[in-house]
């Protein structure tokens, strides 16, 4: 008799509609908090492997410090973008191309700026260290943007 009674609760919860909750939430979520992670990580290690194999400098100290300096472009570029860029503009589907386009541009050289100043740590001293960090920023992100 148990069985029955098991088979027939399992029949009506199965053919009775089901309250569906359409906020539980996205693998877009999880993949934006994946590429924060670990995304910075590998961006990290490939920007400093490169500084390391063309600007001759310690592999392992190119490798940490370009990691921070992508946690700090990241952290600080949403920061900036989040409360100070996007709230006071309105973007409509008309103008979204423009806008997307104009965020692409304003990160690459805010990343720039800020990765510059981390860079300047990792070249090796010379007497054109600020003109060599400079190019060194511009050729890494280049590649890993």
């Amino acid at each position: 008799m148990s069985t029955r009674n098991t088979l027939l609760s399992s029949c009506i919860l199965i053919l009775l509609p089901s309250t569906l909750y359409a906020n539980a939430g996205t693998l877009l979520i999880w993949a934006q908090m994946l590429h924060l992670v670990f995304g910075n990580i590998l961006i990290g290690l490939i920007e400093g492997l490169l500084l390391s194999k063309f600007y001759k400098t310690s592999k392992w100290k190119s490798i940490l410090i370009m990691i921070l300096a992508n946690y700090a472009s990241a952290w600080l570029g949403s920061l900036l973008f989040t409360y100070n860029l996007i709230s006071p503009i309105q973007i409509t589907i008309n103008n979204l191309n423009y806008w997307f386009l104009i965020f692409i541009l304003i990160a690459f050289v805010f990343t720039l700026l800020i990765e510059y100043i981390f860079i300047l740590f990792i070249i090796n001293k010379s007497t054109d260290k600020r003109k060599q960090a400079l190019s060194a920023t511009v050729f890494v992100n280049c590649i890993s943007y």
